[in-house]
């Protein structure tokens, strides 16, 4: 019976979070109500209120989520240092993400005191970027170096998001141009 209980669980989270996720496409986050939730989610707001405090409660849990499911991403990019390693991880990263384009787009939509996911997202890529520049070698110029890189990231995705034809190939050939010269990798 428990196992029933769990998938009904896993299902009903899925459905709330894709309800919120459907909404943020089309509304900004701080026009959402728990209401509409529900009333997206077909579900009573016992069942909501069941799994999340409220909509900056919801808000968060997916934030973290990502931001886990980024930091293992970039574990990997960063772990591994030969060229055909970086362009296989970086063409992965870059194809995950265009999967889950409305995902992405929706969260970045939402900017709070607690949340804002395109901003700490952008700080995690240059946090991981100068751990590796420091641990790989002494460089005066890591924090430059890493911000430009998470910028450019940045804006790759966002790029790529607005040029849904575009192979992953060319651009992650684009960056590696860029990108192997300063990182050394």
């Amino acid at each position: 019976m428990k196992d029933k209980t769990d998938l009904r669980v896993i299902k009903t989270k899925k459905n709330i979070r894709e309800s919120f996720i459907s909404l943020l496409c089309h509304k900004n986050f701080n026009d959402i109500t728990v209401q509409n939730i529900l009333d997206t989610a077909l579900i009573n707001r016992t069942t909501f209120y069941k799994y999340y405090k409220d909509k900056y409660d919801l808000a968060e849990q997916l934030a973290a989520e990502f931001m886990i499911l980024s930091k293992t991403y970039l574990d990997e990019r960063f772990n591994n240092t030969t060229d055909n390693d970086l362009i296989v991880i970086a063409k992965k990263i870059y194809t995950h993400l265009l999967e889950q384009k409305s995902f992405v787009l929706a969260l970045w939509k939402i900017e709070t005191n607690t949340v804002h996911i395109r901003r700490d997202f952008g700080v995690l890529l240059k946090e991981q970027c100068k751990i590796h520049l420091l641990k790989n070698r002494n460089n005066m110029m890591a924090d430059y170096h890493s911000l430009l890189y998470s910028s450019v990231i940045l804006t790759t995705i966002e790029w790529l998001f607005d040029h849904e034809g575009v192979a992953v190939d060319e651009i992650v050939q684009e960056l590696k141009k860029v990108f192997i010269p300063i990182l050394s990798l």
